[in-house]
């Protein structure tokens, strides 16, 4: 069993345990932002641990006051460098409309990151945000908050 502690609320002390598929056992660490599966709906947190694996995982669950079965975790946010993002040759020949770069322009001048989701695969090909990825490009930006989900393999 792999699990991950998780605070969704950086003022209350309680952390939650969810079950960390092996597809994202080697990309969780101590203090990244991950996409976990909740009673409430999908919901954002911080890892407070890095991957527990073992036998020990359960006790470590327990001790925390988890329910059983565990939720999971579904994504994880990731600062990429721009250099080791690959692009597929579907978005190299399309021209994004003059809107949509002036929406992600407008959305990192006042967020300081995008509200679209920049996603890259796990071989670190980009699936999803074309534009922000764009952006970054115009302000020679160099990395990116990138959201890395697993679930299309």
């Amino acid at each position: 069993m792999n699990i991950v502690l998780v605070k969704h609320n950086q003022f209350s002390p309680k952390r939650y345990c969810f079950f960390v598929p092996d597809k994202f056992v080697y990309v969780i660490h101590k203090d990244d932002k991950v996409l976990c599966d909740t009673s409430y709906g999908t919901e954002y947190g911080i890892a407070t641990t890095g991957v527990i694996s073992g036998e020990g995982a359960m006790d470590i669950a327990k001790l925390n006051g988890a329910t059983f079965p565990l939720k999971e975790i579904c994504g994880v946010v990731k600062i990429i460098n721009m250099n080791q993002i690959k692009i597929p040759a579907m978005f190299k020949r399309t021209i994004p409309s003059g809107n949509k770069i002036s929406k992600r322009i407008d959305e990192f001048r006042k967020y300081g990151g995008f509200q679209t989701n920049v996603e890259i695969d796990d071989h670190g090909w980009l699936r999803n945000g074309y534009t922000a990825y764009l952006v970054c490009k115009m302000f020679d930006l160099p990395e990116i908050k990138t959201f890395i989900d697993f679930s299309s393999h």
